[in-house]
């Protein structure tokens, strides 16, 4: 295993760059723990449980995060044959620093909203 202290992120040539990116993504980490608890669900849970996310966003974040590993898809075999979606092995694996990151944005919250920044909403 690398040394994490020997990457460089900011390097184009770090071989954890692109994954960075895609967990950096706006709606990679919520998609993730929708289906953190490992069950399969349809395209329409998966945005009823994150809410506030268009079709578009949500079918784009699927594909990328099933093309890089993180999710599987299969094609249901009921009516309709809707695809259905779960977080793979590596998916599961990524959920303990994703909670350790969840786990700390929430404690430090209030220092995040008492900084004296000007923040718009995203």
């Amino acid at each position: 295993m690398m040394d994490p202290a020997a990457l460089d992120a900011v390097d184009a040539g770090c071989p954890a760059r692109r994954l960075l990116g895609r967990l950096a993504e706006r709606w990679t980490g919520l998609v993730l723990v929708a289906l953190a608890d490992g069950r399969e669900k349809r395209f329409s849970e998966v945005a009823r449980e994150i809410g506030n996310i268009s079709p578009k966003m949500l079918s784009q974040t699927l594909r990328g995060l099933e093309r890089d590993g993180f999710v599987e898809r299969r094609a249901n075999g009921g009516p309709g044959g809707r695809p259905v979606y779960r977080v793979s092995a590596l998916g599961a694996e990524m959920m303990e620093p994703l909670g350790a990151l969840s786990g700390w944005a929430y404690a430090a919250r209030e220092q995040y909203d008492a900084a004296p920044v000007a923040r718009t909403p995203a």
